[in-house]
């Protein structure tokens, strides 16, 4: 039997805002032999419906495996307008490059989260997943803990308590252009609503028993199922509801209807897990 070849991989932090971050390479090292160019492109291929699924239950075991334990995260699901997103910004073939503003901007839920991770040959996406996951080594939980996004950011996008959408693409990229002067094979996927708010790195959820905070929402993976299809695109709105009660999300008016599109998390989703913007 040949000896497999050898993968090296480089990593890149996952941004809420990744047009306002410098760019740097977190992780440059060999890999454990693995597969090599052995793995058939047919699995890795987002169009598969046996490999989304694959993607989403190896997002959402990790998602279980926190440490302490989370009260409130969300089970993912795939989403194919992010996918067709994730997989337009592999085809660019840039490598470590974050997609702009306009590129992960998702209708209802705003600028999306991006994890990315390069590789010169072929691997499953349990890997990349997983090796994003493992930089939970360098994480602290807790308000006031000095965590960098550069180092825990791919971490903290995949197991963010109120992202529940997933959509993933890869993409061979030839012409020896990558940063290592070899072809490569590029892995993005973007997240919704999207995880890594600033000042909240070491909350990427609420710790406790898990579904504690859903008990009647509950999968068996002890993940919450009740989530909210909408994003507060303004950070006041709950102050906005207190101060103005149904005013911020009233529907008669086209004022009122805008107001109500901007506040979409306050204004549906009473009893739904979401991100609120004052803790």
């Amino acid at each position: 039997m040949q000896t497999m070849k050898w993968l090296w991989i480089i990593v890149l932090v996952a941004l809420a805002l990744p047009a306002a971050v410098p760019r740097k390479i977190h992780r440059s090292k060999p890999t454990p032999r693995l597969y090599g160019d052995r793995v058939p492109i047919n699995l890795i291929r987002t169009t598969s419906s046996k490999i989304r699924q694959k993607i989403v239950d190896t997002h959402n075991y990790f998602r279980t495996q926190v440490k302490p334990s989370g009260a409130n995260i969300l089970v993912m699901k795939w989403h194919s307008g992010l996918a067709k997103a994730a997989q337009r910004w592999a085809d660019h073939c840039l490598g470590l490059v974050h997609d702009n503003a306009t590129g992960l901007y998702l209708d209802g839920f705003g600028q999306s989260g991006q994890n990315i991770f390069i590789s010169t040959g072929r691997t499953l996406w349990n890997f990349p997943i997983r090796m994003w996951y493992m930089e939970y080594k360098d994480f602290k939980y807790g308000p006031n803990t000095t965590n960098e996004i550069l180092e825990i950011g791919h971490y903290t996008q995949v197991v963010w308590a109120t992202t529940h959408l997933v959509g993933c693409g890869v993409s061979h990229c030839t012409g020896g252009k990558g940063p290592l002067g070899k072809d490569f094979y590029m892995y993005v996927c973007n997240y919704a609503p999207s995880g890594n708010y600033k000042g909240r790195l070491g909350l990427p959820y609420v710790a406790g028993k898990p579904c504690s905070m859903c008990k009647d929402h509950c999968t068996q993976d002890t993940l919450c199922t009740n989530a909210c299809y909408h994003t507060d695109l303004w950070s006041n709105c709950a102050e906005l509801l207190r101060t103005f009660g149904s005013w911020v999300c009233e529907t008669d008016t086209k004022e009122g209807r805008e107001r109500r599109k901007f506040c979409g998390a306050t204004c549906n989703c009473k009893d739904k897990i979401y991100y609120h913007h004052e803790g």
